[in-house]
């Protein structure tokens, strides 16, 4: 995470009252409303609100999910020099199996682009 963006959500905790280290960062409308600072946003809602996002810049396709931009931001972190230990901890999965199944991933698109470069 850059800089300008802790500072953000620094800011944006700051605003909530009573919230601690083991508490969600993003909450429901509703929640905030009632000032509940524990109620976790659904799978639903980040759902319809990635797709109404992704629909919006023109990505209006089912491949295109909440679960895909969640599995290419761990894909470009590995890309670019991430750890499997920091992909694990950023996703949160209890296994480290699971994070290394985003490498597989890598494999199978180099393998293909050495495959497509072999016939050039």
């Amino acid at each position: 995470m850059r800089d300008e963006e802790y500072k953000l959500i620094c800011e944006y905790m700051g605003d909530r009252i009573n919230n601690g280290p083991n508490e969600p960062i993003f909450i429901s409308a509703g929640a905030f409303q009632k000032k509940d600072v524990t109620t976790r946003l659904t799978p639903d809602t980040i759902s319809r609100t990635a797709k109404a996002a992704l629909k919006a810049i023109g990505l209006n396709n089912k491949q295109y999910t909440a679960h895909s931009i969640r599995h290419s931001a761990a894909t470009n972190s590995l890309r670019n020099g991430a750890s499997v230990a920091d992909v694990q901890k950023m996703l949160r999965h209890a296994d480290s199996k699971t994070t290394e199944g985003y490498i597989h991933t890598l494999d199978e698109e180099e393998t293909l682009n050495n495959s497509a470069q072999d016939f050039l």
